[in-house]
């Protein structure tokens, strides 16, 4: 039976890994098959399941894990695909809609790799309590304080998740599966930022499926971002771009009428950018974000609402950080000087420092090393776990002191510390 062989602890072990090979041969040996008979029924060689199965080719192709997930009875929500009875379905258009998710039990006491620590309350906490510390909790995300946030995520997640909620109408139960979606958005962010990609993954799904039931046109705009970001963190940006690019187009019209959803919209469109960038595709990195700036120039200014700090400034910030992805540093250091991060709204510190840091990758791409170490010392000042976090930045403060070895610069010596968890 399906249920016995994908409820397996091996089965789940990989799941929660997003180990899409093992959970392949799993299902091809339950059905009884070779890695050629399942090749030949789904149009591939057998050495191309081999290296499926395997981890040498990983699967980035929606139709190839459909495929895959039809012929061997794999349910698709372990492939990170749909539900079952969504399976006919395009996943792109359901995620951004909002319909898939896997809901898998997860061991909070270790958690993706993220340390979490703190007890579920043992009171039932009211919605309004709960709402309050989700945003406090967001608002901390936007601090930069990153390991806080990790402390609170087990008291967010086990109310949200376990019905200690109390729900007494259907109104309070699309609010409380709204504060559930909101939790599993946070823990997507966490998540993705300290590249626990897997984790990350699982998160977002979850606030797709909790946004769907809520009915929140804000939260299935959130989640269905923050998949895109856990796609292009894993190192799937095409896959990213689509689900980002459809997103924003599902809130086409409920953005005409609400600046929340707007500002959604608009942080939709800068991912589908950056992820569009990210694979060399200028082109369409420039329609995302002139498509973001007509949506910024309705907003007016710069606003933080669902947390996404959307406004003409973010609008910059991300044209900055496409230029770093396309090789453009001459352009990139011309956008970072163009950036007043004071317009950021109070509590940005994370999107201030990005801009620093960007502009930082710009100035080492010249050859301005000076320049470079002025710009992450500024970064530094304004969220040390920020950089702590910040991979590319670690990178290249590495670069910087080996090639600082021959010249010295100003500061350099002060920013060792941050290298020292790169390989």
């Amino acid at each position: 039976m399906v249920e016995a062989w994908c409820q397996s602890p091996a089965v789940l072990e990989a799941v929660q890994q997003g180990d899409t090979g093992t959970v392949i041969r799993l299902a091809r040996r339950a059905k009884g098959e070779t890695q050629r008979q399942t090749g030949d029924a789904c149009g591939y060689s057998q050495s191309e399941i081999s290296r499926i199965e395997n981890g040498r080719a990983r699967l980035y192709d929606i139709r190839t894990l459909g495929r895959l997930a039809e012929h061997l009875d794999i349910p698709p929500n372990l492939l990170g695909l749909a539900d079952d009875d969504v399976r006919r379905r395009d996943f792109l258009r359901e995620a951004a809609a909002g319909a898939a998710g896997a809901m898998l039990s997860v061991d909070l006491a270790g958690w993706g790799g993220l340390r979490l620590r703190g007890a579920t309350p043992t009171e039932p906490p009211t919605l309004a309590g709960l709402d309050e510390r989700i945003a406090r909790a967001h608002a901390s995300y936007q601090r930069g304080e990153y390991q806080r946030v990790a402390d609170v995520l087990p008291s967010l997640i086990g109310p949200t998740t376990d019905g200690m909620v109390l729900a007494e109408d259907e109104r309070s139960r699309r609010r409380a599966l709204a504060a559930q979606g909101w939790t599993f958005v946070l823990a997507a962010k966490v998540a993705t930022k300290l590249r626990q990609t897997p984790t990350a993954r699982l998160a977002a799904d979850r606030a797709v499926t909790a946004a769907a039931f809520s009915g929140s046109s804000a939260l299935r705009g959130a989640a269905t971002y923050q998949l895109a970001c856990a796609l292009e963190a894993a190192g799937e940006p095409a896959h990213a771009e689509q689900v980002a690019a459809i997103g924003a187009e599902h809130l086409a019209d409920a953005s005409r009428r609400d600046p929340t959803v707007l500002s959604v919209r608009g942080a939709l469109l800068l991912i589908a950018a950056i992820t569009a960038s990210a694979q060399g595709d200028a082109a369409s990195s420039s329609r995302y974000l002139a498509e973001a700036q007509h949506l910024a120039d309705d907003l007016g200014t710069d606003r933080n609402h669902a947390w996404t700090g959307f406004g003409p400034t973010n609008v910059r910030t991300h044209a900055l950080a496409a230029a770093v992805r396309l090789d453009q540093p001459d352009r990139a250091v011309e956008i970072a000087d163009q950036i007043e991060t004071d317009r950021f709204p109070p509590g940005l510190v994370g999107r201030r420092c990005q801009v620093h840091l960007d502009a930082a990758l710009a100035h080492a791409r010249q050859g301005r090393d000076a320049e470079a170490v002025d710009r992450l010392l500024r970064a530094e000042r304004i969220g040390p776990q920020v950089l702590r976090v910040n991979l590319p930045a670690q990178r290249l403060i590495g670069d910087l002191l080996q090639r600082g070895q021959r010249s010295a610069v100003p500061g350099l010596r002060l920013l060792a510390p941050y290298a020292t968890s790169v390989a």
